[in-house]
């Protein structure tokens, strides 16, 4: 395995995401800028997939959550690059835990303080996730900068192995758990997604408000023209259902 800067982390998972709006949901619900900015993020992790986490200058960036001075690097990348959203992996190890999740809503809170608008839970198949950021949103959070604005899910259905259900079946769950959000505004639902068909689009269209196809490449010059053809095809596919935008995610990943 390869060590990376935490340049090359960030831009290797799914860095980069503007949108277009189909429908019912307006882009000043989901960014007030309209124009999305986003980043993944572990706060807890030692790696993530087969990237172990360095920082510029080899200081190490793991095990952020809890470290004030691994807190103030990653808040200083997110600045730096002008990320203004934030999507974070590996959330029942921090969930789960008393000491972590009592650190989560000051980060959260700092997030906003440097323009982080919109901070997202990633879940899995496993039900459990949403009810730990059920509960995370409606015991632990103290305040809207400390609330998860949204969900995302992290179910490749398409993969070998994988099924259409694992995805349906937690889709429907969170969206019956009624996640309560910041004043005034609205939790939402996203889900990433890579090579699907048109008739799981179709099926997948009614329990989301964002779906995030990957567009993954080392070549930044042709995520456009590469990712082109497959935004129309989802718009197509999804035209009966006019609320849901599509938010492409760019990622320096091969594959």
């Amino acid at each position: 395995m390869s060590t990376f800067s935490l340049t090359t982390v960030v831009s290797a998972l799914l860095l980069l995401a503007t949108f277009s709006t189909l429908g019912r949901v307006d882009a000043q619900s989901y960014h007030p800028t309209g124009v999305r900015r986003g980043a993944y993020m572990s706060l807890y992790s030692y790696k993530v997939g087969k990237l172990y986490l360095e920082l510029i200058e080899n200081a190490d960036l793991y095990y952020i959550l809890g470290n004030a001075t691994r807190e103030q690097m990653a808040l200083d990348f997110l600045e730096k690059w002008q990320f203004n959203a934030l999507s974070l992996y590996n959330l029942h190890t921090i969930l789960s835990s008393p000491t972590l999740v009592a650190a989560l809503p000051g980060f959260m809170a700092r997030c906003r303080a440097i323009g982080i608008a919109n901070i997202e839970a990633i879940g899995s198949k496993w039900i459990t996730d949403y009810d730990e950021i059920l509960d995370y949103n409606t015991n632990k959070a103290k305040s809207n900068a400390e609330m998860f604005d949204g969900m995302v899910t992290e179910i490749e259905f398409w993969a070998p192995g994988g099924k259409l259900s694992d995805l349906t079946k937690a889709l429907t769950y969170v969206r019956s758990l009624n996640i309560p959000a910041q004043t005034g505004k609205n939790f939402y639902y996203c889900t990433y997604l890579g090579w699907v068909s048109s008739s799981d689009i179709a099926t997948i269209a009614p329990l989301i408000d964002y779906m995030w196809p990957h567009a993954y490449n080392k070549n930044p010059d042709v995520y456009y023209t590469k990712t082109e053809e497959r935004i129309q095809d989802l718009v197509t596919a999804i035209s009966n259902d006019s609320s849901v935008h599509v938010t492409p995610i760019f990622s320096a990943e091969s594959s």
